[in-house]
């Protein structure tokens, strides 16, 4: 869906720009920052959503052995719940954009 809609979105700014309707390159250029200001507030408020999740998973899978825990690393060192968390969300969350 999101694709879709970025689809058409730089249809209509083609279309737009090809037609002589408003034509204006500052236009385009506009659109295409409102577009990216769109998408990185869409992603900030994704890595929240995915962090504070999985922040709760991390604090409560806490209680079982390290071999158990889904977010553990392999590696000796420890880290903190807040590490492992942030390190889960940029590990997902960049694959929802790939659509």
């Amino acid at each position: 869906m999101r694709e879709a809609m970025r689809i058409e979105s730089s249809m209509h700014v083609a279309t737009h720009f090809t037609s002589g309707e408003g034509s204006s390159v500052k236009q385009v250029r506009r659109e295409a920052a409102h577009c990216r200001q769109v998408d990185r507030r869409e992603y900030r408020a994704l890595m929240a959503f995915s962090v504070t999740f999985f922040l709760l998973v991390s604090v409560v899978t806490r209680v079982l052995p390290r071999g158990l825990r889904p977010l553990a690393t392999t590696s000796k060192e420890r880290e903190s719940c807040i590490q492992e968390a942030r390190r889960a969300a940029l590990a997902v969350v960049p694959y929802a954009f790939e659509w």
